[in-house]
């Protein structure tokens, strides 16, 4: 959904039962940060940037407001930053792109997109959608770099094959700070899970 206020060209979309709006800024920041054209080039308008970033990232995923006091969500790009409003959702702020990211951003990132490639390629392989009761029933090798860049390759998506090539290079480069920030943010999480309890 797009639409004007105040003069400015905003965009929106609803995750479950909140609504997430994506301020100018942050298209700003998409154009900049991903496709590396400054704000100032008006050879794309906003409207396609904006129409471009939904058809690429259809599968943004937002935290779950009682883990996070900002917003925090991941798209196949990157990670959006915002502010809550309210119960029912927030104004998405800013990007940051894989290549900006600290290696903490970058782990959580990875083990989201890695997440997405899976529950993709089981629901190509086996024909409907993964479930969480379903995810220890998934074959070893659905979770190898090997066979989800397989996977890709064959669905010849030229687009995910650069991100997931992307981020294998970040991560390799990166494996022991990364692997050290994903204990951390397991322990984080499971820290928050018990205070629940």
């Amino acid at each position: 959904m797009i639409f004007k206020y105040k003069g400015q060209l905003l965009t929106g979309t609803v995750k479950g039962d909140e609504a997430f709006i994506f301020s100018g800024h942050f298209f700003d920041r998409y154009k900049e940060r991903f496709f590396k054209i400054h704000k100032e080039n008006r050879l794309i308008t906003d409207k396609d940037i904006m129409k471009v970033f939904f058809i690429f990232n259809s599968n943004c995923w937002f935290c779950y407001k009682e883990k996070e006091d900002n917003i925090r969500g991941f798209c196949y790009d990157g990670i959006l930053l915002g502010d809550w409003f309210g119960g029912e959702g927030g104004i998405v702020k800013t990007f940051i792109s894989r290549q900006e990211m600290k290696i903490n951003q970058f782990a959580e990132y990875f083990e989201i997109f890695k997440m997405w490639i899976i529950e993709d390629m089981f629901k190509a392989r086996k024909g409907f959608e993964l479930e969480k009761e379903l995810i220890k029933y998934i074959p070893d090798t659905y979770f190898k770099h090997e066979e989800w860049d397989k996977f890709l390759f064959e669905r010849d998506n030229q687009r995910l094959i650069k991100a997931a090539e992307e981020c294998q290079e970040i991560y390799i480069k990166n494996m022991d700070e990364y692997n050290r920030c994903l204990k951390m943010i397991d322990t984080t999480y499971l820290n928050m899970a018990e205070k629940k309890l």
